[in-house]
């Protein structure tokens, strides 16, 4: 999950909230749960199915984890 997340355009959420405020704390706090593989970074898989589609699919061009299904 983290590395498609990332891929998709997650940390644009924080990118324009000023640091020092609350809301880029709590949003900080949020992208961490999501992303850090002790907390749903890794426990959170992602799984895209299609038939007949050659294209590249948004966030899937990170890590490739299928050795580990």
């Amino acid at each position: 999950q983290a590395a498609f997340l990332l891929a998709t355009g997650l940390l644009d959420a924080c990118r324009d909230v000023d640091p020092a405020s609350r809301r880029h704390a709590e949003l900080t706090a949020q992208i961490k749960r999501l992303t850090l593989p002790g907390e749903m970074g890794e426990a959170i898989k992602v799984l895209a199915l299609a038939r007949d589609f050659d294209g590249p699919l948004a966030g899937f061009a990170g890590r490739d984890l299928r050795g580990r299904l």
